[in-house]
């Protein structure tokens, strides 16, 4: 298994943020990602107002657990993730009444268990991944 970046699903064709609607929550957080990130604070408020999640407090609740779970490691100030700065600024901006992450030191598992590709992506050690997948 592979865990793609909002950018990566996009080039992969597996999202677009103009779609008219979203299988999953996560589809939702990326496309919003996504249309933040590249196109700025308003084009995201549109994005939720005509998706209808400006108000939905799942939306809320989608991007505190992202907030929890993309590692926040920072060097020489900045974020080592790109997704972390994103979601980062999506709570200030978007999502202010969420609190602010502390920020707790990198913790990498060990080698064996991840692969880390050329372009950041994440995937489950071979050993690991199921055969059925």
């Amino acid at each position: 298994m592979t865990l793609l970046t909002p950018a990566q699903r996009r080039t992969a064709r597996g999202l677009d943020p103009d779609d008219a609607s979203f299988t999953t929550w996560l589809d939702r957080l990326h496309a919003l990602m996504l249309v933040y990130d590249e196109d700025g604070l308003p084009a995201a408020r549109s994005w939720l107002v005509r998706t209808g999640l400006s108000d939905d407090p799942r939306m809320r609740d989608v991007v505190e657990a992202a907030l929890t779970a993309i590692p926040r490691g920072r060097e020489k100030g900045e974020f080592v993730r790109p997704e972390a700065r994103v979601l980062d600024s999506l709570r200030a901006t978007l999502f202010d009444q969420i609190p602010a992450p502390t920020d707790a030191p990198v913790v990498t598992a060990p080698a064996a268990l991840l692969d880390v590709g050329g372009d950041g992506s994440l995937s489950v050690a071979e050993a690991l991944a199921d055969d059925d997948e």
